[in-house]
């Protein structure tokens, strides 16, 4: 196991581990989440992952970094499984948690946040005329989801060491979307001084995480001759070896044929 090393100028212990030699095309250039003795950091993989342990203590080091070894092997992990499919509820609990990050970091004092309801309308305005203009296709639009809140899905998905199919990702583009739109409106009605009740809260959910997909096992079709000639070969090894008969064969092999051919298959494979 990589141990703590220190810093030459800083004195502070560092952990690092070469990245797996079949994840380094998938996992290099990626940016994920490592929560270290409740400190968060969001390294960039290239061909190590090195994390600061943001300690000068050798034996508190030596803990941080048991820390770190767990972090880094869920981080493996999900690169290394395929991609996960998200149900709904699961999606809208991702958003929420954006949701309530932001408005714990905004709604106290909103300022220019408090606009970006009405900056939302206006946008709204403008693709409904871009919609009926027959030049609609010409005019500047909004930016995408993908552009305006990917970022925000990445960091998610990062924190929960998470990779989901494409479907998953429009669907959480969708309840990003919608979870930033009733921000906007709450940090609206905070920036009038307004702090009743935050009405949307509640919808969202507690995120519980997907169960891991087990790997693909690659099937391959074995003929029943395969079987035959394999044991065949089996029976000439050893000592006090005895082939199978000729007679034997042909008629194990005939039995194959009509059994394949009985289950519409022919050839005598399974």
């Amino acid at each position: 196991m990589p141990r703590p090393f220190k810093h030459p100028r800083t004195g502070v212990y560092w952990y690092r581990q070469r990245v797996p030699v079949f994840l380094i095309t998938v996992a290099k250039g990626k940016r994920v989440t490592v929560t270290i003795d409740g400190r968060i950091s969001t390294p960039k993989i290239g061909n190590e992952l090195t994390v600061s342990l943001d300690t000068k203590d050798v034996a508190e080091a030596k803990r941080r970094a048991n820390e770190a070894q767990a972090e880094f092997d869920r981080i493996w992990l999900s690169f290394e499984e395929r991609p996960v499919s998200l149900t709904l509820r699961q999606a809208v609990a991702l958003a929420g948690e954006f949701y309530h990050v932001m408005r714990k970091a905004l709604e106290d004092d909103p300022g220019e946040s408090a606009m970006w309801a009405q900056s939302a309308r206006e946008w709204d305005a403008i693709e409904e005329r871009k919609r009926a203009s027959p030049y609609g296709a010409l005019m500047i639009g909004r930016r995408s989801p993908e552009d305006r809140l990917g970022t925000w899905v990445d960091g998610a998905l990062s924190e929960h060491h998470l990779v989901v199919d494409a479907a998953s990702r429009q669907m959480l583009l969708e309840q990003f979307e919608k979870a930033a739109r009733d921000l906007a409106l709450l940090l609206e009605q905070r920036g009038g001084g307004d702090y009743g009740p935050d009405q949307n809260a509640a919808r969202f959910p507690v995120f519980e995480a997907p169960l891991a997909a087990p790997p693909a096992e690659a099937v391959t079709a074995i003929s029943f001759d395969q079987i035959i000639n394999a044991e065949e070969e089996r029976r000439v090894k050893g000592r006090d070896a005895k082939a199978l008969p000729p007679a034997t064969i042909r008629k194990f092999k005939f039995m194959a044929q009509q059994l394949a051919s009985h289950r519409g298959e022919g050839g005598g494979d399974t």
